[in-house]
């Protein structure tokens, strides 16, 4: 029997440490924003820290690329001198992983509004068939890849999906339709560190849009590590079982 996972959650609100924690108990952590970030590692060069690393990786401002002149009023320029450093550039100077990932999801929703989705469930079937792995900077690998330099043991099938960040409504629906078990993390922290601008960009506010009980549950980060995980295993106890 397939279990499917999700969260949502604003900016350091601790969805990272959830999926460490569900990836050691069993889950295969397949996140909408994968293919954006590989993508966005192949074209600028942006480090799995910067992508797949902490919140305050992810926006913190990448001097090679010169986003915003100052004093352009908006207008978007790239290719920034390497050398240009301001040790406190104003807001959204220059480009963030965070910035291109929002502006890049953006823009391929307006292609189709399921594109991230499609994916999603596209990369989930790969897996049930079996002979496929699944790593996020990788993606989808078969039998004998030589994924982190070694040969991996023989791969699937794959039945425990999480998908650590949904942030629209159609991401929710789908995922719901599916039979997925969906809960928010709160923390009094979340948000920190983001610009006024991306902290009101739709893929954060959306999903406060989305009533708590629309999920199966929330859970409130409000401690220790230690705390959040037995919250999560509390979680996993009464809303999934055993195929």
């Amino acid at each position: 029997m397939k279990t499917i996972l999700y969260i949502l959650g604003e900016a350091h609100s601790g969805k990272s440490e959830a999926a460490k924690h569900l990836q050691k108990v069993g889950f295969t952590e397949i996140a909408l924003a994968d293919p954006m970030k590989r993508f966005l590692m192949e074209l600028y060069g942006f480090s799995e820290d910067q992508l797949w690393g902490p919140s305050a990786s992810r926006n913190q401002q990448d001097p090679r690329f010169l986003h915003r002149a100052k004093g352009s009023l908006g207008t978007t320029y790239s290719g920034g001198d390497p050398s240009n450093k301001m040790p406190n550039p104003p807001e959204d100077e220059y480009l963030s992983a965070r910035l291109a990932l929002q502006t890049l999801g953006e823009a391929m929703r307006g292609c189709y509004s399921q594109t991230w989705v499609r994916k999603l469930f596209e990369t989930f079937g790969e897996l049930e068939k079996g002979g496929m792995g699944y790593v996020p900077t990788q993606g989808l690998f078969g039998d004998g890849h030589p994924v982190f330099g070694r040969m991996p043991e023989p791969l699937g099938p794959y039945f425990d999906f999480l998908v650590p960040d949904v942030r629209h409504w159609n991401e929710h629906d789908a995922l719901k339709e599916a039979g997925a078990k969906g809960f928010r993390i709160r923390a009094p922290f979340q948000g920190e560190g983001l610009s006024p601008k991306l902290a009101q960009h739709r893929s954060e506010t959306e999903q406060r849009e989305i009533p708590d009980d629309e999920l199966d549950a929330v859970i409130v980060n409000d401690g220790t590590l230690e705390e959040l995980y037995a919250k999560i295993d509390a979680f996993l106890e009464e809303h999934t079982t055993d195929s």
